[in-house]
């Protein structure tokens, strides 16, 4: 078990592979810088909620590594924002932004998205998303060759990765937010006041390349694995 923000060690580890989650969709939201208070309180939030997701990952037995470590990405300021990521090393981290500690108002919506960042590990989605862009991607080089019309094969196969990655990643957003919510409960948390967080929260509107589901379509996923 790794708890950085204890100590506030304001460093992300270089080379990382990211997960294509935000917890803030958009990229819009913005809030103020925590206090030294702020980062008491979200330090005890870790505390409880690190050593439940990584029971949970280590029963549920999808990934080999459930060593979990937090950080804070101090650079991003009141920039808000959340994700999970492996290291080169392939151990799990969840990156917070100072203005995501913010962003989430009380100690039930800061579980509730670290939960669901460890839920993204845990359930193997990186993983998954990129074998899932092999494959996709694969097959959009190979009918590129076939159409008989001149096509750049690496274009063809980048088209089909992502592609393919945005086709799961609404699915992927819904299954951290069930997940999650049973790992905040778990851990003492109230999910239906953590997930609170996505009635202010930028929607993600229905572009093409969305990854995000809508918000009232989150909250009920909550709600239905909760009640």
């Amino acid at each position: 078990m790794g708890l950085f923000v204890k100590n506030v060690i304001l460093s992300v580890l270089a080379g990382a592979t990211l997960a294509s989650c935000s917890a803030a969709p958009g990229g819009s939201s913005y809030s103020r810088m925590p206090t030294d208070a702020d980062m008491v309180a979200f330090s005890a939030v870790v505390d409880r909620i690190e050593p439940v997701g990584e029971r949970w990952c280590r029963r549920m037995a999808r990934v080999a590594n459930c060593d979990f470590q937090v950080f804070i990405a101090p650079d991003a300021g009141r920039y808000a924002n959340a994700f999970q990521t492996l290291n080169d090393d392939g151990a799990p981290e969840v990156i917070f932004t100072p203005g995501m500690v913010t962003l989430a108002q009380n100690a039930d919506e800061q579980a509730f998205v670290l939960a669901h960042e460890m839920a993204h590990h845990i359930l193997n989605h990186i993983g998954r998303a990129a074998a899932a862009a092999e494959e996709q991607g694969d097959d959009y080089a190979s009918r590129a060759g076939q159409s008989g019309v001149p096509q750049d094969e690496r274009v063809a196969r980048s088209v089909g990765k992502i592609l393919a990655v945005n086709s799961y990643a609404e699915e992927f957003e819904l299954e951290a937010d069930v997940l999650g919510a049973q790992i905040a409960e778990a851990a003492g948390f109230d999910a239906l006041i953590g997930a609170q967080f996505f009635n202010r929260i930028p929607e993600p509107g229905d572009d093409f390349l969305g990854t995000h589901p809508p918000n009232d379509q989150r909250y009920a996923a909550v709600v239905a694995v909760v009640n």
